[in-house]
């Protein structure tokens, strides 16, 4: 993501790890990664489930720009 949002949802397949990445100048108001939720998120922090280091099939978001509610979940 390159510019601000209000709401950002990624909808994986089953419950593949996933890591967000708010990068400099990219915080967020909140960010859930399945059951995991953070409120007032800074930029630079990483936001991940169990097992993304250890997973060969993952998700990676990487955050540029801030946004309000940042969210990845099961499809």
């Amino acid at each position: 993501m390159s510019a601000g949002a209000n709401q950002l949802l990624v909808r994986v397949p089953g419950s593949v790890p996933a890591r967000v990445r708010l990068g400099a100048g990219a915080g967020a108001g909140s960010v859930t990664v399945y059951d995991g939720h953070r409120s007032g998120v800074a930029a630079g922090t990483l936001v991940g489930s169990p097992q993304w280091d250890r997973s060969v099939d993952r998700v990676y978001v990487d955050l540029v720009a801030g946004a309000n509610a940042v969210t990845v979940e099961g499809a």
